[in-house]
């Protein structure tokens, strides 16, 4: 078989609560929906394989019920089309790991670095060589200094990727991984401690290279083809200027492969910078959303028409001042659902408005302190 099809999906995070600092909004039906066109996608398309690149739940600890049974029902139907297999990312419930008891032929649950070979849909000799997230506070806690840890985990993880580069010799050989590529940036309380691939780093041996944590469709390199699939919709503002979905790759021995995206009809997002105050601020909003079906975040510099915003426009979820505002590349912005820090400083921000810098300071204080 000289060709090979892949549906590459990753980062449902489903469970998801967005902006619960302000006007919390559960995800979850949005996430099915979006889930529904990337099925019905993938039938038609008829995938070989189906690859999940990690974080298909957001809440690792104590998941829904309601999460974790679409999570089943999902893996199910994509299973009845081609074997599936799956990393762990760093949102995953590790109660997943269980699935993997359950030695489900057509369902690989992978939470470590370890090649597999499987069948494909059309019986090709498929190879995996898998990169689940790696929690570094964790795999190297036992050294201390932390500048000795990151240098042992390179180390580490150059190794595997000579091992896996030299372990490629299937008739089609595949990396998944859950991991954030130099050149792209996260926000939060995880900057200091996530590990960041080199691009340099991927084995060249292999024929395509799925990639997840990321939540845009982006093409990190030509060759070996390696690609971000995206989040199936929006999950916050610093995704604005990103494409939705999944990816539907063929590859065919010999040729250039060919990618074909699947954009979703995830809801849009909107930011609406106010140029004036008072009752003209508000008809400003209304005349901008006017027949407008998404999320809207409001730039405002009067602080006293928080309450009045968010009483009488209901799709406008967020609030930043103007003096605060600051643009990013998407390619800064790591794409998540709800992050501790940032679901606090809305709730200050909007709460205490006149100490809330202060407040915002003092728990990122703590929590860099907690890191260490």
């Amino acid at each position: 078989m000289n060709d090979l099809r892949i549906l590459h999906t990753s980062d449902w995070h489903l469970g998801v609560t967005s902006w619960a600092g302000s006007r919390p909004v559960d995800r979850s039906s949005e996430v099915l929906k979006a889930l529904d066109e990337i099925y019905t996608k993938a039938l038609e398309f008829q995938p070989d394989i189906v690859i999940i690149a990690g974080d298909i739940l957001h809440i690792r600890n104590n998941p829904s019920v309601e999460s974790v049974e679409s999570i089943i029902k999902y893996l199910k139907s994509f299973s009845d089309i081609a074997p599936v297999v799956m990393v762990l990312g760093n949102h995953d419930w590790k109660g997943l790991r269980s699935l993997k008891e359950l030695e489900l032929e057509r369902i690989k649950i992978v939470d470590k670095p370890e090649a597999l070979e499987l069948e494909g849909r059309r019986k090709q000799r498929i190879r995996i060589f898998p990169l689940p997230y790696v929690e570094v506070s964790s795999l190297i806690s036992k050294i201390e200094d932390k500048d000795k840890r990151m240098e042992r985990l390179y180390f580490e993880l150059e190794k595997l990727m000579k091992t896996y580069e030299k372990e490629a010799t299937a008739d089609w050989n595949i990396m998944v991984a859950h991991v954030l590529v130099e050149g792209l940036k996260i926000s939060g309380i995880e900057r200091k401690t996530e590990l960041v691939m080199k691009r340099q780093m991927f084995p060249n041996a292999m024929d395509y290279i799925a990639l997840g944590h990321f939540h845009g469709i982006l093409e990190i390199l030509e060759m070996p083809p390696t690609w971000y699939c995206g989040s199936p919709i929006y999950f916050d503002f610093g995704e604005l200027k990103e494409e939705k979905g999944a990816l539907l790759v063929r590859l065919i021995k010999g040729e250039k492969p060919q990618i074909e995206k699947i954009i979703t009809s995830a809801k849009k997002l909107k930011t609406i910078k106010l140029k004036s105050g008072g009752l003209k601020a508000l008809e400003e909003i209304e005349k901008e959303i006017k027949d407008f079906d998404g999320y809207v975040k409001v730039i405002l510099s009067d602080r006293d028409l928080i309450g009045e915003i968010f009483g009488r426009f209901g799709n406008v979820v967020k609030i930043d001042w103007e003096k605060e505002e600051k643009e990013e590349s998407y390619q800064e912005m790591e794409a998540k659902g709800v992050n501790f820090l940032d679901m606090y400083e809305e709730f200050v921000r909007i709460r205490y408005p006149d100490i809330s810098d202060g407040m915002v300071k003092e728990m990122r204080k703590i929590l860099e302190e907690v890191e260490e």
